[in-house]
């Protein structure tokens, strides 16, 4: 009884107190020692972070850029209104360009699923701009059948100082960080299946968005070829059903068989379909079929014809 007071005291300060201040301790002396060894890094050219499994002469290699000029993501210049480069600033389809490669199954892949921010967020171990210009980013290996991890560095090709392959519109390196890593992943994915197989972003050069589609989700993917004996108006239903249940859709047309303001070989993401000139959803065999199309090309090549914006 008479020891209690003491004991209790004498416990409260070792289980709390104590640790609390070894806690701001670790963390004052931590602060500064972090500091000092980020300088000394810095001083020495340590500090950096850059990619000795995906070189810039690889990941040029084929392209007819290999002369261009290489600039960290985060030094680029950004828009009016924002003081620097973000890595996310409002996840849009908008916010990417198809640049100078033949990846426009890529991009619109990548447009189509930003339609659903968090599933492009998810992607990226990151969730900021890193300073070291580290990147971590999960794309889905169908040969394992698991996501994996596939980290790159921020040093982008570019020529006037804007990116010669895809381009951000708003401001954010997300767009030229997820097809970078596209470029080294997927010679990786496809050694096997495709022998001779070209790496870096040459490997990019033409592709289906269903394999895109595939490595960004994880999820099953579906192709639709149609012949010219092929029921139109099914295939319609079809994708009214699909866009109403928010399914992730591109198309393209094969070569030689381009309509009227569309690119043969070219990958469009398909954003809704609706049925129009019909009262009350009577008269199905009536109206109009509209497929409403986003081009990778951004307002380069966008319809200026009948039932444009």
């Amino acid at each position: 009884v008479l020891l209690f007071p003491f004991v209790l005291a004498w416990k409260s300060i070792r289980h709390y107190l104590l640790p609390t201040i070894y806690v701001f301790v670790a963390r004052f002396v931590g602060f500064f020692v972090s500091r000092a060894l980020c300088l000394s890094c810095k001083a020495c050219g340590c500090y950096e972070f850059v990619d000795k499994e995906f070189p810039k002469e690889l990941a040029l290699r084929g392209t007819g850029n290999e002369d261009c000029e290489w600039k960290r993501a985060s030094e680029l210049t950004p828009p009016e209104g924002m003081k620097s480069m973000k890595l996310f600033n409002g996840v849009e389809p908008q916010d990417l360009v198809q640049g100078q490669l033949g990846d426009c199954w890529l991009i619109a892949a990548i447009a189509a699923v930003a339609e659903h921010p968090s599933s492009i967020k998810n992607l990226f171990v990151n969730h900021e701009i890193n300073d070291r210009g580290k990147y971590q980013i999960r794309l889905y290996n169908h040969n394992v059948g698991k996501f994996e991890i596939v980290t790159v560095d921020d040093y982008l090709p570019v020529s006037g100082g804007t990116p010669v392959f895809a381009r951000p519109q708003g401001g954010e390196i997300w767009v030229c960080l997820l097809e970078k890593a596209f470029a080294k992943f997927w010679p990786k994915i496809h050694a096997g299946t495709y022998p001779g197989m070209s790496e870096g972003y040459q490997s990019i050069k033409g592709g289906y968005s269903a394999n895109a589609f595939h490595a960004l989700t994880g999820d099953n993917v579906y192709q639709l070829h149609t012949t010219p004996s092929a029921d139109k108006r099914e295939m319609f239903r079809l994708l009214e059903q699909l866009c109403a249940r928010n399914a992730i859709i591109s198309v393209s047309s094969n070569p030689g068989t381009a309509r009227e303001g569309l690119v043969a070989a070219h990958v469009y993401t398909v954003l809704d379909a609706q049925r129009a000139g019909t009262v009350m959803g009577l008269g199905l065999d009536k109206g109009y079929e509209m497929i409403k199309l986003r081009n990778p090309w951004g307002a380069n090549g966008e319809w200026k014809g009948d039932w444009s914006d």
